[in-house]
C-alpha cells in the first residue's frame, strides 16, 4: 500500500517506499511553500540580501584600509635599527655609522640622523613637517624610492649645503607637477627660518596615511644633520636580509659599548617591531569593522528564523494532515531545514553580488585596493547556508514535535 497525500508519496511501516519522503518530493514541496508565500519568502530573501552585502561591504572596506595601512607603513622607511645612546649626553659620534656597517656581522648599512619636527613653506603651501636630519646613504639605509634627482651625500654633510630632498606628494600640491628639482622650500630649523634647495624628490611615503590620520602626521623633508646645527642623536642601521635583527642588535650595543665607551647606556631598538604592533593593531580594527558588519547578517538571520516560527501555525493543518498520511517527524524537519537554506542561499547570493558591487565601488572612490574576490563569494556562500541551517533548526524541531491528532481535531 503506497500512502500519499496531495500527490506526495512517503514510506512507512506498512507502505511501500521506505522510510519517509523522496527526496525530490522534499524539494517540490520546499520550492511550493516558498512560491506560495512569496511574499513573505521575498522579504526574507531582502534580508538576508541586505545583511550579506552590509557585511561583505564593511568587511571588503576594512580589509581594503588594512591592506593599504600595511603597505604605507612599511614605504615609511623606518623599519631595521635605531642606535641611541641613553643619558645625560645624548649626541651620537656620527662616524660610527661606518664603523658599523663595516666592523658588525649582519649590518648593511647604517646612517647618523636626527628627528626634529618643524614646518615648511614651498611656494604658498605651509605645512608641518618632520625634518630628517640626515647622513649620506640615506636612500639605501632607509630603502626610499628615489624619483628625480639625488639624495644626500658626502659632499653636503662636508659642506653643510643646506640642501633638501623633499617627496612627491608635496612637490605636487605647490607646483603640479613632481621634479621640482632647483627649487627652493623654507624650513623652520632651530628656530630660523632658511631656505634649503631641492636636489631630490622621493615617492611620497605619507601621503594615504595623512589621509586615514586627518593630516596629522605632516609630510616628510630630509636635509644634512650638519645644515642643522646640531648634533646627531641616533643611528639608522639596515639589516642584511638573511641576518636576525635581534642578534644584530645586541651586537651593535656590545660593539659600541667595547669601542665608545660612557657613562649611559647604549640601547639599539627594532623599529620593525614597532611597525609589527602598529599593523597589529590595523588588524584589530579590521576585525572590529567585520565584527560590526556580521551584525547585520545575525540580524537578518534572526529575522527569517522568527518569520520560519510564525509560519508554523499557519501550516498547523498542512503539517497535521502529511503527518497523519505517512510523513515521518525527520521529513518536516528536512524540509523546513531546507527552506530556510534557499531562503538565505538565494539572499546570500543576491546580497554578495550587490555587496561586491558596492565595494568595488566605494573602493574606487576611496582609491582602496579591492582584496575581495571568487574566494570571498563562495565563502558568502557557505556563510548563508550555514545560517540558513542555524535559522531553521528551531523552527523544524517545533513542527516535528507537532500532534496530528491534536491539530486535526482542532482544524
Amino acid at each position: 500500500m503506497v500512502c500519499g497525500y496531495a500527490g506526495w508519496s512517503f514510506g512507512r511501516p506498512g507502505c511501500a517506499g521506505g522510510d519517509g519522503m523522496r527526496a525530490a518530493d522534499l524539494w517540490r514541496l520546499s520550492i511550493r511553500r516558498l512560491v506560495r508565500n512569496r511574499r513573505k519568502s521575498g522579504l526574507a530573501v531582502l534580508a538576508v540580501a541586505i545583511g550579506v552585502a552590509s557585511f561583505f561591504l564593511i568587511s571588503a572596506v576594512g580589509s581594503g584600509v588594512y591592506v593599504l595601512a600595511e603597505e604605507e607603513l612599511s614605504r615609511l622607511g623606518i623599519d631595521g635599527l635605531s642606535l641611541r645612546l641613553e643619558g645625560e649626553e645624548t649626541a651620537l659620534d656620527p662616524g660610527y655609522a661606518q664603523k658599523l656597517a663595516r666592523e658588525v656581522p649582519g649590518v648593511w648599512h647604517a646612517m647618523p640622523f636626527r628627528l626634529e619636527y618643524g614646518s615648511s613653506k614651498l611656494l604658498y603651501e605651509a605645512t608641518d613637517t618632520v625634518l630628517w636630519q640626515v647622513g649620506s646613504g640615506m636612500v639605501e639605509t632607509m630603502d626610499l624610492t628615489l624619483l628625480h634627482g639625488r639624495g644626500i651625500d658626502a659632499a653636503d654633510i662636508a659642506a653643510q649645503k643646506r640642501v633638501a630632498v623633499v617627496d612627491a606628494e608635496y612637490a605636487f600640491s605647490a607646483y603640479r607637477r613632481s621634479n621640482i628639482v632647483g627649487k627652493s622650500v623654507r624650513l623652520l630649523v632651530n628656530g630660523h627660518w632658511d631656505d634649503y634647495e631641492i636636489v631630490g624628490v622621493i615617492a611620497s611615503q605619507t601621503a594615504t596615511l595623512n589621509a586615514i590620520a586627518g593630516s596629522k602626521i605632516g609630510t616628510f623633508v630630509y636635509l644634512p644633520y650638519t645644515a642643522g646645527g646640531r648634533a646627531v642623536d641616533q643611528i639608522a642601521i639596515r639589516c642584511r636580509e638573511d641576518a636576525d635583527s635581534a642578534a644584530v642588535a645586541q651586537a651593535v650595543e656590545q660593539y659600541m659599548t667595547r669601542t665608545a665607551p660612557t657613562d649611559g647606556t647604549y640601547i639599539a631598538e627594532n623599529i620593525t617591531g614597532y611597525l609589527e604592533r602598529v599593523k597589529g593593531i590595523v588588524g584589530l580594527i579590521r576585525l572590529l569593522t567585520t565584527a560590526i558588519g556580521s551584525i547585520s547578517l545575525v540580524v537578518a538571520a534572526v529575522g527569517v528564523m522568527n518569520g520560519m516560527l510564525a509560519g508554523l501555525d499557519e501550516r498547523r493543518r498542512e503539517i497535521g494532515i502529511l503527518l497523519s498520511v505517512g510523513a515521518i517527524p525527520v521529513d518536516l524537519v528536512r524540509s523546513m531545514l531546507l527552506e530556510s537554506v534557499l531562503l538565505c542561499l538565494m539572499g546570500g547570493m543576491i546580497g554578495a553580488v550587490f555587496g561586491l558591487s558596492a565595494a568595488s565601488c566605494v573602493c574606487l572612490v576611496l582609491s582602496l585596493p579591492l582584496t575581495a574576490g571568487a574566494g570571498d563569494l563562495a565563502a558568502a556562500l557557505v556563510l548563508s547556508t550555514v545560517c540558513g541551517l542555524l535559522c531553521g533548526v528551531i523552527p523544524a524541531a517545533k513542527a516535528a514535535k507537532t500532534d496530528p491528532a491534536k491539530v486535526l481535531r482542532q482544524e
